[in-house]
């Protein structure tokens, strides 16, 4: 959620030059009008306190804490950007549904989707949020974490099964995460959608962080599994290079 900043307006003329130093974003008026100032005050603080705001006289101006939340979406949208063209070039070699998608936390999240032209294709839309584990996709990403964190991260949580083929538990699903980790990507037997299979690996940052993932998603009978693999392979290494990812030899 982009931060705001509140002024608290200056009773003199003389806060000018300070008022012009801070960053203002939108006046107290127009954004608090309905907003008792006890209550307007009361949310500043808050802002202040979680490092959203910092106070500089009258003023407030964005905080350390807004600057990482716009740095994040700043990336987040050179991730999207990265990822188009590779989407349409994969479209174009395959006419099946094409995905990019980022982790939070126990889920995928869809950013970008590139459907197949066919009849009958698989169906995605972006703003999507399905788990992680039933997902070829989801599961490429988790396989970069070592057992540990994915144990840490599902403890005390049951897995979600969308199908019969979906994985229904933690070491079902740490072994999935073992083959795909030597097979160098991951396949998806239906445990998103009866009668869809998909391919994905998933791509990684300068640090060597997975900060996303990329699919290629088709019905059953179009699934070409060694093609459909070496083309989103390529696809997500490539979007690691421009990215400034170094090891090729990575999910």
């Amino acid at each position: 959620m982009p931060m705001t900043t509140v002024w608290a307006e200056p009773a003199m003329a003389s806060r000018n030059t300070e008022r012009k130093r801070a960053i203002l974003i939108v006046n107290v008026r127009p954004v608090l009008r309905y907003i008792p100032r006890s209550s307007a005050h009361g949310l500043l603080r808050t802002l202040e306190r979680r490092g959203y705001v910092q106070r500089k006289g009258l003023a407030y101006r964005l905080g350390n804490k807004a600057f990482e939340v716009g740095m994040a979406y700043s990336s987040q949208l050179d991730l999207i950007e990265q990822a188009q063209d590779i989407l349409n070039d994969l479209h174009r070699q395959t006419n099946e549904t094409i995905s990019f998608v980022i982790r939070v936390r126990t889920e995928i999240l869809y950013l970008l989707v590139k459907e197949s032209n066919e009849v009958i294709r698989v169906a995605s839309s972006v703003g999507t949020r399905i788990p992680a584990h039933v997902t070829g996709v989801g599961r490429a990403i988790l396989a970069t974490m070592g057992d540990e964190e994915v144990r840490a991260l599902y403890r005390g949580r049951e897995l979600e099964t969308l199908t019969q083929f979906s994985m229904a538990t933690l070491p079902a699903l740490l072994t999935g995460l073992a083959a795909i980790r030597i097979q160098g990507f991951a396949f998806d037997n239906q445990g998103a959608a009866l009668g869809a299979q998909s391919v994905a690996c998933a791509v990684h940052d300068r640090t060597g962080a997975a900060v996303a993932g990329l699919s290629i998603a088709t019905p059953v009978a179009r699934m070409s599994r060694d093609r459909f693999a070496r083309l989103v392979r390529d696809g997500a290494r490539e979007m690691s290079r421009r990215l400034g990812f170094q090891d090729p030899v990575r999910v």
